[in-house]
């Protein structure tokens, strides 16, 4: 009976030892290391919201695309994803802007290229618009199909921009640590 009290002894020592360290670990440092992954954070964060947007984003444009191909599409349906991509569009640009610039040097740099692509959907959208009132309707969903393909690829593109404009690799290790930005 003494060797399990002193087997349990040791054991009850070993880990008061090991909690010891831990805490000693644990306490000593600067807070340095904390403001450097609260930045990692915050610029994961952000990261991973324009990644959600744009994954949104696409996902509605596929969707109206698809509607768009359909045989026997008439004008109200025409008009209709019409108005579902100018929402969509409107949700993504409002997403953007509600995240603001990412808290990275470079913000000046990805407001621009963000601002860019606000505007080229805006573009875009005016021109779908202008379609949606024609009275060739398979015309005029082909040219719609072509610009709501061409503002994904905008979108993604400016995530890809995105990703490259800090040489030191932080804003694409977020996106590249951001969970939604895997399938981008």
């Amino acid at each position: 009976m003494r060797r399990t009290g002193t087997s349990r002894l040791y054991l009850v020592l070993a880990i008061a030892a090991l909690a010891g360290i831990g805490f000693s670990v644990t306490g000593c440092g600067s807070s340095s290391g904390d403001t450097t992954t609260s930045a990692a954070s915050e610029l994961e964060t952000w990261a991973g919201g324009v990644c959600t947007a744009v994954t949104k984003y696409r996902t509605s444009l596929a969707a109206t695309r698809e509607t768009l191909r359909a045989e026997d599409l008439s004008r109200p349906a025409l008009q209709v994803a019409v108005q579902n991509a100018s929402a969509a569009t409107r949700e993504f640009t409002d997403a953007l802007d509600d995240l603001g610039p990412p808290p990275a040097p470079q913000a000046d740099e990805a407001k621009k290229i963000i601002q860019e692509l606000q505007s080229d959907l805006g573009k875009q959208a005016d021109n779908v618009k202008s379609l949606s009132g024609t009275n060739d309707v398979k015309a005029a969903a082909s040219t719609i199909t072509d610009a709501l393909a061409a503002a994904s690829a905008d979108a993604k593109q400016a995530v890809d921009e995105l990703r490259k404009l800090d040489p030191k690799g932080n804003l694409e290790q977020a996106f590249d640590s951001a969970g939604s930005c895997s399938s981008l």
